[in-house]
């Protein structure tokens, strides 16, 4: 299971809109504001809460998260979010290589390896070369060091 590449960036914040319309536009409209600002987004979810709400969560530079809940704060009345609410103590650990589109058990090796040193994982991305995870910066060194030695990347 070689040729791996694991790449973090410790400095990250999660932004997670509560309660936000179900309706289409609105994230094209929240991410409108934030590229606006020249706040490139990492890791995207949304999660829908019921009654025609959902959360949208997302990672930024932490440096940029002031300006960013700043900047959505015009959005509020349109969207319908109750709050933002911020976590500056996050970063995100990637997964590079060209073996995750080849071996269908990659992930679930990530996964386990994470799960089994007690790593929380806030967000997970996956696509064909590589596989992100958002974690509290506290538990950044541990998954690194899992990563590297129990799921046998180099």
């Amino acid at each position: 299971m070689g040729g791996y590449d694991i790449r973090h960036t410790q400095l990250m914040a999660k932004l997670t809109l509560k309660s936000v319309h179900d309706k289409p536009g609105i994230a094209a409209e929240v991410f409108s504001v934030l590229a606006e600002q020249g706040i490139a987004v990492d890791l995207l979810t949304t999660i829908p809460t019921g009654r025609g709400k959902g959360d949208v969560s997302f990672a930024i530079p932490q440096g940029q998260a002031d300006a960013a809940a700043a900047g959505l704060e015009s959005l509020r009345k349109e969207t319908g979010f109750k709050s933002i609410d911020a976590d500056r103590g996050v970063s995100v650990v990637t997964v590079h290589g060209e073996g995750l589109s080849r071996d269908p058990a990659a992930a679930s090796r990530f996964l386990r390896a994470l799960a089994g040193g007690g790593i929380n994982l806030q967000m997970i991305s996956q696509s064909l070369n590589c596989i992100s995870f958002l974690v509290s910066r506290s538990q950044l060194d541990r998954a690194l060091e899992i990563l590297t030695a129990q799921a046998g990347v180099p």
